[in-house]
């Protein structure tokens, strides 16, 4: 059986990226400074791409040659990184791989980025602002995946200080952003108050706990839902407009998508698996399309969305306020 080799994959992968061969000519022509016959000649396969030519646009294009080097010619999209509950030693898994977030969000501050976040569970941008709530989160993440004892004391645990780094660098590339907006997964507070519930039950968070737990998501709420009628979201976060779309449909995943001029990723985060980053062009476009597509089974609910917005944040406070109550 015929199998291709590494040249033929590459460019037979560049022009399922870009099907129109006009476009992809003129692409490569600006990245290769070189004239259009001779980009022509090397796609239709009477010149081969030197290595340094394939070098050069795979940076461009975010092609992963790694990927084209496999062995398997269908591989899954998202190959998952996964993490099973009480096996890991520490926090400190989570605070390398904060570690490793920042070191993404750099490039992100270089240059101004259009965003697409659609998410199954609070974003950080958007609990970060509230104590208690913060700290809940992450607590709840390291008790999950931690299995030690430090993890069974809710109130004698601290959130680390390099969350809170974190979360300034955060801010900083949220307000370099060009243009954002987020799909909320309709099910996310649901599940929210009943992993609270379920930590109550099981005699980790006390009374006062909930109750403080309880008030920050109020405020939250109230915050958010105030912001989106200005087509902001979040609190201390930024005033550029953010448009906010609640799905029709539950999603089940948190997937987000950073686009520049310069270089453009994807952020996807299974539940209970390791996050994980992908730069080829392939998955961004079919991400970015998919991310897009669910705008058509979302209502926006920022800027005009009055009667929606009202019935929507109505509907989360009162499962808030109904399921935390612990009588």
């Amino acid at each position: 059986m015929y199998e291709k080799d590494l040249h033929e994959k590459f460019v037979s992968y560049l022009h399922v990226c870009y099907p129109r061969k006009r476009e992809l000519i003129s692409l490569l022509t600006d990245i290769l400074i070189l004239e259009r016959e001779s980009v022509s000649r090397r796609l239709n396969g009477k010149v081969l791409f030197t290595v340094n030519e394939i070098g050069k646009i795979a940076r461009c294009l975010n092609v992963s040659i790694d990927r084209l080097l496999e062995k398997n010619q269908n591989p899954p999209l998202f190959p998952l990184n996964l993490i099973m509950p009480l096996r890991l030693e520490s926090i400190d898994v989570l605070i390398e791989q904060i570690d490793k977030n920042k070191e993404k969000l750099k490039c992100v501050e270089e240059y101004p980025f259009e965003v697409g976040h659609i998410f199954d569970s609070l974003p950080v941008e958007y609990f970060m602002s509230y104590t208690y709530l913060c700290k809940f989160m992450y607590f709840k993440w390291a008790y999950f995946f931690v299995g030690n004892n430090s993890f069974k004391d809710y109130n004698t645990w601290r959130v680390p200080l390099q969350i809170y780094d974190y979360h300034d660098e955060l801010i900083k590339c949220w307000n370099n952003y060009d243009a954002i907006f987020y799909i909320w997964d309709n099910p996310v507070i649901w599940n929210l108050v009943g992993e609270i519930n379920l930590f109550y039950k099981m005699r980790i968070l006390n009374e006062k706990d909930v109750a403080l737990i309880k008030k920050d998501l109020h405020d939250l709420l109230d915050d958010v839902e105030t912001r989106t009628k200005e087509t902001g979201n979040g609190k201390d976060i930024s005033k550029k407009n953010a448009d906010l779309y609640i799905s029709s449909v539950n999603i089940g995943v948190t997937c987000i998508y950073f686009q520049s001029p310069e270089i453009s990723f994807i952020h996807y985060k299974p539940p209970f698996a390791l996050p994980a980053l992908y730069k080829d062009a392939e998955s961004f476009n079919l991400i970015y399309d998919w991310i897009n597509s669910m705008k058509r089974v979302s209502t926006l609910v920022s800027g005009s969305g009055a009667v929606e917005r009202r019935i929507f944040f109505d509907k989360q406070h009162e499962i808030v306020e109904k399921e935390l109550s612990l009588k």
